[in-house]
């Protein structure tokens, strides 16, 4: 019989609770309850009710382990004695009263139908969390061979009323078995329907053509539960060793993506790299997959859709047949870089990489090694901004211009006029940086020439792989090589005139209006343009393929391509550019920058300004205000104070300028347009009579309004005549504006 320590231990495990758990509850330290289990004390005797009220047991249980049977089983009716006994997961009683002889987890369902009564006893399993019973079903099912044949056909009958369920409890009880008996490894991630069930087709070898698989869903909350139980080491274990589909019909895990996930969100590191390890070995039996030939073959044609390498067969109804399987790592990488986990980082990306190396039509997610540096470096708050600024811009000795004025350089989180003021600071600071590097592989060479600047130069040359640029260099020929520079990286006067003529096209588009539509016009010029500029650099770099063919690294050389033009002014680059000119470029671009930034710092200045002299006038001249201005005799009072509203409203909310006269003018054209219908039969005639005669109502009232207002102001002889219900009305009007 267990001792009153043993008896302890074992109905707080049962009771599924810590031992830090167990002494919040009481009240005492987490040493305490460890020194009862051990045996080394035992709880003060005022804690043993609060002990037995916890565990549900007797106080006499608790000290002497008799149990005083109370309720007779052998009197209750077989449900209720099942119910009461998972209730108590007494798995000896149970057995005794024969419940497992036909508790079979995996029974097929007699004539079609399900058994019920299983059924009803399983849920009450689940409800319960009677891992001792379960255990035992679990095994007297396994060692039924009718049971194991069902399971072989189909997820058959109590397994079926909540697989997660059932997953959950194998989990709970480390039970590795009741997991590979249903195939958990076939299963695919995905959200549980009432026909989860998906059919893969499998050759396996010679055998038929219709070979297949079915697999069903696990929900992506149970594979997240099963990983968090760290104390299961079987299931654990079974669940990380990455299975592989090979030809002769091995398992398709499908939820390898997920798994590696958890392993990484659960610092499964050592199971994770095992895992990848195993991955990459698969990824070469797979690469000689794909390159079979389908000569001689019955295959007509193979396709790789997300990771699968399928073969088809079109003479057999279009059938599709999965040959391999490879796994990107995907959601796992994601998750390592949010982290700034830059030792994962590493791993994931070289894994993907050597995938893609394996089989490029994959197109596996990597990263270059510079931009882990960089996100490396800005990780790091100790890195000099000058040396991140440089790994970020620039490219084979080149300065992205553009990119480096357009970085954030490490102000985000500021206030955004705060921001914008400091980064105008960034740009002055860095004023010198700018002038002091290349922004265009012209001016490189051009540079490294007039300095004689020979081994630069070879290298360049041979990053390039440009045989003729390589023995200019050797041969010292200065005027060769600048030829062959303005040959490369200087468009033709062709192209530049199309990219010019274009440009000019874009000036002559004529959009009638206000501001709204000067600002809209200047953003389609500038569209335009940048779409012109775009078509003259892809017209630059199809001309030089054409003209040196494969002769030139042609990565690096459409990368200088996008550096040139997006660096220096197209409009010039058909004349011969001088190192000056490209100074003074340097310089405007910066001082042009600058300027920009203190023109959006105006705006939001005064649009600033503009929202605090909104809210302010809006709260102080609330409806409630003026119509009880109005009541207290103070028409005129009334009628100058809305229009006064109405011109911040249209200031501030439709963004309209000027005086209040031209606003409205502004707002009726822009909102009111009449329809000016006719009965012609139109359909379209009823539909717009009505808005027509609220729209002329609103303008009648808007006009009335203003010259009301100046014959208030201004004192003018001609009276204007406005009702108290139409002062009324304008109130109701500005309102709506507002909204």
């Amino acid at each position: 019989m267990e001792a009153l320590n043993e008896r302890i231990k074992t109905l707080r495990k049962e009771k599924g609770l810590t031992q830090s758990q167990l002494a919040d509850e009481l009240g005492v330290t987490d040493k305490a309850v460890s020194k009862w289990e051990v045996g080394e004390a035992n709880p003060d005797i005022t804690l043993l009710a609060k002990l037995a009220e916890i565990f549900g047991v007797t106080i006499d249980y608790l000290l002497t382990g008799k149990v005083e049977e109370t309720i007779s089983l052998d009197d209750m009716d077989d449900e209720k004695r099942a119910l009461y006994l998972i209730k108590k997961d007494d798995a000896s009683a149970f057995e005794k009263y024969g419940y497992t002889s036909y508790m079979l987890l995996f029974a097929q369902p007699y004539y079609g139908r399900t058994d019920r009564r299983t059924e009803k006893l399983f849920e009450a399993i689940c409800e319960n969390n009677a891992k001792k019973i379960f255990k035992l079903c679990l095994k007297k099912s396994l060692e039924n061979n009718n049971a194991k044949r069902a399971v072989e056909a189909a997820f058959a009958q109590a397994v079926r009323v909540d697989l997660d369920k059932y997953i959950r409890l194998c989990a709970e009880s480390d039970c590795v078995e009741g997991l590979k008996v249903i195939n958990l490894k076939y299963f695919a991630i995905g959200t549980k329907t009432s026909n989860d069930a998906v059919r893969f087709h499998i050759r396996e070898g010679n055998g038929p053509a219709d070979q297949g698989y079915w697999t069903s869903s696990l929900s992506k909350e149970t594979l997240v539960y099963i990983f968090r139980l760290k104390e299961s080491k079987n299931v654990l274990d079974y669940m990380s060793e990455i299975e592989f589909f090979r030809d002769k019909g091995n398992v398709v895990y499908l939820m390898t993506n997920a798994v590696l996930l958890q392993l990484y969100k659960n610092k499964y590191f050592d199971r994770l790299s095992n895992a990848l390890a195993e991955m990459e070995k698969y990824n070469e039996f797979a690469k000689e997959i794909w390159n079979e030939s389908l000569n001689d073959s019955w295959y007509t044609s193979k396709t790789i859709r997300n990771g699968a390498i399928y073969f088809h067969n079109n003479a057999h109804g279009d059938a599709s047949y999965l040959r391999a399987l490879v796994t990107p790592v995907n959601e796992a990488f994601t998750l390592a870089i949010e982290n700034k986990d830059f030792e994962w980082i590493k791993k994931f990306n070289q894994y993907n990489r050597k995938l893609n190396e394996a089989i490029p039509e994959v197109k596996a997610y990597t990263l270059k090694d510079d931009k882990i540096k960089v996100m490396e470096l800005e990780a790091d708050k100790n890195t000099p901004l000058e040396d991140l600024l440089s790994l970020k811009h620039i490219y084979f000795g080149v300065l992205n211009l553009y990119g480096f004025l357009g970085d954030d350089f490490g102000l985000k989180g500021t206030e955004e006029l705060d921001r914008l003021k400091e980064k105008i600071q960034r740009v002055k600071q860095f004023k010198p940086f700018i002038k002091s590097h290349f922004i265009s592989p012209y001016e490189l060479l051009m540079t490294l020439v007039n300095n004689k600047n020979g081994k630069e130069l070879f290298k360049f040359a041979a990053d390039l792989q440009y045989k003729e640029l390589e023995n200019a260099v050797i041969d010292g020929n200065k005027e060769l090589i600048k030829t062959i520079a303005s040959d490369l990286f200087l468009p033709s006067e062709g192209v530049v005139r199309t990219f010019l003529r274009e440009k000019e096209n874009t000036k002559n588009i004529h959009v009638s209006g206000g501001s709204d539509e000067e600002e809209a016009t200047e953003l389609a010029r500038k569209r335009e343009i940048s779409e012109a500029r775009g078509r003259a650099n892809t017209k630059f770099f199809d001309e030089k393929t054409r003209e040196y063919g494969r002769r030139l690294n042609e990565e690096m050389y459409k990368s200088l391509l996008n550096l040139q033009v997006g660096n220096i002014p197209l409009d010039e680059c058909y004349n011969p550019l001088t190192l000056d000119f490209i100074q003074k470029v340097k310089e405007s671009v910066c001082d042009e920058y600058i300027e920009k930034l203190e023109d959006i710092i105006e705006r939001l200045t005064n649009r600033k300004a503009l929202e605090k002299e909104y809210n302010r006038i809006s709260s102080e001249l609330t409806k409630e205000y003026l119509i009880s201005e109005l009541e207290r005799g103070e028409a005129d009072k009334v009628v100058v104070l809305i229009c006064k509203r109405l011109q911040i409203i249209l200031e501030h909310k439709f963004g309209y300028s000027g005086d209040l006269f031209t606003m409205i003018d502004t707002l009726i054209d822009r909102t009111m347009q009449l329809h000016n219908c006719t009965d012609d039969e139109d359909n379209s005639y009823n539909a717009y009579m009505e808005e027509d005669r609220l729209f002329t109502k609103r303008i009648q009232l808007l006009h009335k309004l203003r010259m009301k207002r100046n014959n208030i102001v201004h004192a003018e002889r001609k009276e204007v005549e406005m009702s108290i219900e139409e002062i009324r009305e304008c109130i109701d009007l500005i309102e709506l504006l507002s909204k």
